[in-house]
């Protein structure tokens, strides 16, 4: 199974999700804040004494409405990163030890699999280089992009984030 090739499946859709999830949301947004139709005139009931704005009430429920679907799409992307980092626990064959996950619970999974993967490929900084004898080409450009983006990489195929 490619991992990574699943993970840009995912990441792309939870792109199309959020941004045209988003998008009526922030479109209202931007009819208030230029008085564009149906939000040219104010409602009968606005009274401009109480201080406030017309149709600020619809504007924050926009608004309300846009956070609710980029946490929901941040949500997603945590789920398929999850995903791909325990596929890449099988293709590499190691678990996170007690210390891992204890990073895990305190700075976040991502972090924990990040120092786990770069104790693995024995990763020390930003000039390192990847020791490993794998040949799984795929399994190493997933490294490289996602968890090794400091990595300058000697093992063929290993394609390191810019």
């Amino acid at each position: 199974m490619d991992a990574a090739y699943f993970l840009r499946l995912r990441t792309r859709f939870i792109g199309r999700y959020y941004f045209t999830g988003v998008g009526p949301f922030r479109e209202i947004q931007r009819k208030i804040d230029a008085e564009e139709s149906p939000y040219d005139e104010p409602p009968p009931s606005f009274d401009p004494e109480y201080g406030e704005p017309a149709f600020l009430e619809e504007w924050i429920e926009a608004d309300d409405a846009a956070q609710v679907v980029g946490r929901s799409a941040v949500s997603l992307l945590s789920d398929a990163l999850k995903l791909y980092c325990k596929a890449l626990e099988q293709q590499l064959g190691f678990r996170l030890s007690a210390e891992g996950k204890a990073i895990a619970k305190k700075e976040g999974f991502l972090s924990a699999y990040k120092g786990a993967l770069g104790e693995l490929l024995q990763l020390t900084g930003p000039t390192a280089r990847c020791v490993s004898t794998s040949s799984s080409r795929s399994c190493w450009r997933a490294i490289a992009r996602s968890m090794a983006s400091t990595c300058q990489c000697s093992v063929p195929g290993m394609i390191p984030r810019r």
